[in-house]
């Protein structure tokens, strides 16, 4: 949870501070992080970049489950006559 008046700047400061929550179990936050921020019941992600950060959109959607895939054929284990 996010509060409104807090930047994604300011989590990415405090998170890579000496004095950061749960440092002595976590990492500092690096490039290519994934934040998901939650803001009133909407989720967002963001890509850390490394200038700044970008939304993520696709991140959220599911994969549309693969149709029409052929099992593959398995090999003779018997040595033909």
């Amino acid at each position: 949870m996010l509060p409104k008046d807090m930047t994604l700047e300011e989590v990415f400061s405090r998170h890579n501070a000496d004095t950061r929550p749960f440092g002595m179990r976590m990492r500092s936050m690096s490039v290519s992080d994934v934040l998901v921020v939650n803001r009133g019941g909407k989720k967002t992600a963001y890509y850390v970049d490394s200038f700044g950060f970008q939304e993520v959109k696709q991140f959220f959607k599911q994969k549309a489950p693969k149709k029409n895939i052929r099992p593959i054929a398995k090999k003779r284990t018997e040595p033909e006559r």
